[in-house]
């Protein structure tokens, strides 16, 4: 039955996992607070480190146009190395022969220099009190859409009736942009709405704040794994189902609201979409096969989506050219993946920045076999200096979509990301 599979499914998730590893303060807690006030760095919560631990990494920054650019240290190590960690714009996937738009984005990579184990409440006790506030705007939200929510809605109808109904694909993202203006911003805001998520938000793949040493600041509570490379496997982990918690609900009405959802033929179907077509990467980088873990859940503060845990041995082909097989999750472009490149870039017109690609973390185990790991970039703020934030989120368009169902869903996605 739907419930007992679940169940199963359920006990797996929660139970199967390996414990999270102890983190480790900073022996010099002075220098690396000299760091967050300076230079570049960039800050990962997730399984590098346990729930509690955080990953600092800084070192100097600069722009590439190819991955292949990305600098690589292929000398031997005694301990794991962090070599670099970058930030992939969505115009990448140009590098597989997709469309896409770029208004002047590069990847931006800081070669790591040094990296710490911290803790999380190293970081919330190091931090100024601050309040955030959003500039007001006369008649309006603070926070105002590119489009409105019918706007939207209709975009989503005609993606259904022209695209999805002429047979173009069988699932489309295309996403809502949301902007504002942070009063007074600066470092320690920053780090402040960083430290929010670290506290508020859970389930996430990783947590992260990247700042680019200048203008640009990236804040992140990603629930999916983009592409994983490590001792010879591969990793991906699709993620596409989404149940909107409703705190108002009694226990009992949540649950059967809850088991109403795994039965939706919709939501399935979704999942199912998605995962085919990571599917099709997977047997380009694991010719010899390989594992399929799921359907799962995974629980975050406003959310429960569901997952599939993607694995297999690759054949020894360059951890650069397999991300780039990988490029871009189909969770955040649709499938199949040209014609849904195709479709989408004929609807958004503008780019779409960092959204939707990867932050990428490279490095090389003790002898020297390199790794990588990456996490998606959704649910991620874009801050300049100025104090200009932009957020974008999108839903998976399929046959049975409700369009604005699919607005409310997005509503839902973003409001963890923009209590922060």
């Amino acid at each position: 039955s739907t419930q007992s599979t679940w169940g199963h499914f359920l006990s797996v998730y929660f139970f199967s996992r390996p414990p999270s590893p102890a983190p480790r303060a900073m022996s010099d807690s002075t220098a690396t607070a000299h760091t967050l006030a300076s230079g570049p760095f960039c800050l990962i919560n997730g399984p590098l480190t346990g729930a509690d631990g955080l990953l600092l990494m800084y070192g100097p920054v600069a722009a590439y146009d190819r991955l292949a650019d990305i600098p690589r240290r292929r000398d031997a190590t005694e301990n794991v190395a962090y070599d670099t960690v970058s930030m992939i714009p969505f115009s990448q996937i140009q590098e597989r022969g997709f469309k896409a738009h770029n208004e002047g984005e590069k990847i931006l990579t800081i070669r790591v220099d040094a990296a710490h184990n911290l803790t999380v409440q190293w970081l919330l006790d190091s931090l100024t009190a601050t309040e955030i506030a959003l500039a007001q705007r006369e008649g309006c939200d603070a926070l105002e859409f590119d489009t409105e929510r019918q706007q939207y809605a209709d975009i989503i109808q005609t993606i259904k009736d022209d695209m999805i109904g002429n047979g173009e694909g069988s699932s489309f993202v295309t996403p809502r942009k949301c902007t504002g203006q942070i009063l007074e911003f600066d470092r320690n805001k920053a780090l402040t709405i960083f430290s929010r998520l670290l506290t508020n938000e859970y389930g996430c793949y990783w947590k992260f704040c990247f700042f680019d040493g200048d203008t640009r600041y990236f804040i992140g509570a990603s629930p999916e794994r983009h592409l994983t490379v490590r001792g010879g496997l591969v990793e991906m982990n699709p993620i596409s189902g989404t149940f909107r918690k409703k705190p108002a609900n009694t226990w009992a009405a949540e649950r059967d609201a809850l088991l109403a959802f795994l039965r939706d033929e919709k939501e399935i179907d979704e999942l199912w979409m998605v995962t085919d077509e990571e599917l099709k990467m997977m047997a380009a980088m694991c010719p010899s096969g390989g594992d399929i873990h799921g359907p799962l859940l995974k629980e975050m503060g406003a959310l429960i989506h569901t997952e599939y845990l993607l694995s297999g041995a690759h054949d020894g082909t360059d951890q650069v050219d397999l991300l780039r097989t990988s490029m871009f999750a189909p969770t955040v472009t649709g499938s199949p993946m040209g014609n849904a490149c195709a479709c989408v870039y004929s609807l958004e017109r503008h780019t779409r920045s960092y959204y939707s690609s990867c932050i990428l973390l490279m490095g090389r185990e003790a002898g020297g076999a390199e790794f990588l790991d990456s996490s998606i970039t959704i649910r991620t703020l874009e801050f300049r200096s100025t104090g200009h934030v932009s957020v974008r989120v999108g839903a998976t368009l399929v046959k049975d979509s409700v369009p604005m169902e699919e607005v409310a869903e997005c509503e839902a996605k973003i409001a963890a990301v923009l209590r922060s």
